[in-house]
């Protein structure tokens, strides 16, 4: 249930298995463990959600149980209880269908991804009051590759495959 301290989040961040480049590349076993600048993504993810003012509960979809006592933080988040986990199901769409199916007094719901490293505190906030305000039943923030070359003139088409980038 939302309330006036905000909606609850639930993260996704299971894994494509050993085929994942990133996992590959960082030597880890899921991609949401790579670091970005010393501190790994899924960390990072679950830091923004605890300081946006629209988020009320963190729920994390995955990564494997196995995972979540090999790595120390995010055991510790979980036993605490500072974090909730779920396991993950085959897929993104059928992770969270099972999850609504079993928690449906957790809408609406903030859905994001634990690779989603350049996530904001500000944009979480932003995004969902601007959907609460809407009053729709879904809303989904996307960047056009056109905004994203113009703000980082770096990045090639061929570095984010030219597709949108989620945000």
């Amino acid at each position: 249930m939302t309330d006036q301290k905000g909606m609850p989040a639930l993260l996704l961040a299971g894994t494509r298995g050993k085929q994942d480049p990133v996992a590959q590349m960082a030597g880890v076993t899921n991609k949401v463990l790579a670091k970005i600048c010393d501190k790994p993504m899924i960390l990072r993810v679950l830091q923004t959600l605890e300081q946006a003012e629209t988020v009320n509960k963190r729920i994390l979809c995955g990564p494997s149980w196995e995972t979540v006592e090999e790595t120390f933080f995010l055991h510790t988040l979980v036993q605490s209880g500072t974090v909730h986990w779920v396991e993950p199901k085959q897929g993104p769409s059928l992770s969270v269908g099972g999850f609504l199916a079993q928690h449906p007094q957790d809408l609406p719901l903030l859905i994001t991804t634990a690779d989603h490293a350049l996530l904001t505190p500000n944009i979480v906030d932003f995004f969902v009051r601007e959907a609460q305000e809407a009053m729709v039943d879904v809303a989904v923030g996307l960047v056009s590759h056109s905004l994203v070359a113009t703000a980082y003139p770096g990045l090639s088409e061929d570095q984010t495959n030219g597709d949108t980038i989620e945000t």
